[in-house]
């Protein structure tokens, strides 16, 4: 969704300006009302977001190196999306339960 913008605080506030923040564009999320939630959701997608890419472009470099095939590193890569959105789901739970335990 182009032009999310995360916003935490007090509920009321936030559906006061709803119709304000919807004219903006984009896709206007509240988070909670802990004044610090829009700001630590938003570093923590980051953080996640950059991680993911970075390690990517390292990965690339040594497909680079070793002469395979960007593209084929690409196209693999993009075929385990699905993978990485199971092994977040997964370690998101363990982390929610504070048990590491597993197969």
């Amino acid at each position: 969704t182009a032009g999310t913008v995360l916003y935490s605080g007090p509920q009321e506030v936030y559906d006061a300006c709803s119709s304000l923040l919807l004219s903006l564009g984009g896709n206007p999320t509240f988070v909670g009302p802990d004044i610090g939630g829009a700001s630590t959701l938003d570093c923590s997608i980051l953080s996640a977001y950059y991680g993911t890419a970075f390690g990517f472009l390292h990965g690339a470099a040594i497909c680079h190196s070793e002469g395979f095939s960007i593209e084929g590193y690409t196209a693999t890569m993009i075929s385990l999306l699905s993978l990485l959105a199971d092994t977040l789901k997964a370690a998101g739970e363990m982390v929610a339960k504070g048990s590491y335990d597993g197969t």
